[in-house]
């Protein structure tokens, strides 16, 4: 009952520290490097990263050293992986949901999703956000029939040491909210009604998974603007993934369901 009052209240602080922030950060480039190709060798597995800058490898200088290059890396070991990235700076929930409509229909083993904190950043409503995150499934079901979704949370954007107080803390309260209704959507047994009165349809969702941005946000794992992942970052990010998900022969993977 107090949030509604206390951000009135601090509004004007959180105005100007918001237009400092994007007036003194530091913009880095998205990695270099392919973003589709082969890697290894065994039964074939398809992989998607889907996103943002993170995704994108915002703060790491190649895509070797990104999510997208370590996952291909620990997965090729017992996979012959057929991977693509599409993901790019300032994309919210709204601009993946295009992206995935644009994506050319293959069966897909793995989708990683990395999508959130320009949601947070840019006022995304708790609703819309429920309503993005079932229109994203539909999609992603309609055009890769995914074997698997692994959808990255938002960190903890309040411990990020680019943002000053009392901005962090408002940032992080409206993160934490995305990522409640993140968990309520994929835990609910059959995917069904949420507390916002909104029903999820169980298909699309239940083969997804929440993965939790669970990294230290300290300058050992941050790149240089103090906000993106950097290469030891992904790492962890990569094996927080690895740990979620299913790799080895099951029914439904897209190597069993290809023409």
């Amino acid at each position: 009952m107090l949030q509604p009052l206390i951000t009135a209240a601090l509004a004007p602080v959180l105005l100007v520290q918001g237009r400092r922030v994007r007036r003194t950060a530091l913009e880095l480039p998205e990695a270099a490097g392919p973003r589709e190709g082969l890697s290894g060798s065994g039964e074939p597995f398809r992989l998607l990263v889907l996103g943002d800058s993170a995704g994108a490898g915002v703060g790491v200088v190649h895509q070797n050293q990104a999510i997208t290059g370590r996952l291909v890396q620990a997965l090729s070991a017992q996979h012959t992986v057929q991977w693509r990235l599409v993901a790019h700076t300032g994309h919210r929930l709204s601009h993946v949901i295009r992206a995935a409509q644009a994506l050319t229909p293959q069966a897909t083993d793995l989708v990683v999703v990395s999508v959130g904190i320009n949601d947070v950043l840019q006022g995304t409503s708790a609703a819309r956000w429920a309503q993005g995150l079932q229109q994203l499934a539909e999609v992603l079901q309609e055009r890769l029939v995914p074997g698997q979704v692994a959808f990255s949370t938002i960190p903890r954007i309040q411990d990020f040491p680019l943002l000053p107080q009392p901005l962090a803390w408002y940032l992080g309260r409206r993160a934490q909210q995305l990522n409640r209704i993140t968990h309520q959507i994929l835990s609910s047994p059959l995917h069904g009604p949420t507390t916002l009165g909104s029903p999820v349809s169980p298909g699309p969702l239940a083969r997804w998974k929440a993965v939790d941005f669970d990294l230290p946000l300290t300058a050992d794992f941050l790149a240089h603007d103090g906000f993106h992942p950097n290469e030891a970052a992904c790492g962890l990010w990569c094996q927080q993934v690895m740990a979620a998900i299913h790799t080895g022969s099951r029914p439904g993977i897209a190597s069993d369901r290809r023409s």
